[in-house]
């Protein structure tokens, strides 16, 4: 999982939390999306969070998972 974005950016202030994780795609269902986003927004509160997920062998190669794995922070 990488945190990406404005939040990744010590010089940029605020913004909404930008997270990529990447899965097999076994490990994922929506279920599971909705559970983890219900988990961060009781832990961090009522804030705008962006999950993109990258199901490993199975998702098509878009552009911002570069972005988020070379410009983001590794958690």
């Amino acid at each position: 999982m990488w945190l990406f974005g404005s939040r990744a950016d010590d010089a940029k202030k605020g913004g909404d939390i930008d997270l990529y994780v990447e899965l097999p795609p076994e490990d994922y269902s929506y279920a599971k999306k909705v559970r983890f986003w219900c988990e961060l927004v009781n832990r961090l509160g009522d804030q705008k969070i962006d999950i993109v997920i990258n199901k490993t062998g199975v998702s098509p190669h878009l552009p911002i998972h570069d972005v988020a794995k070379t410009k983001g922070i590794r958690l």
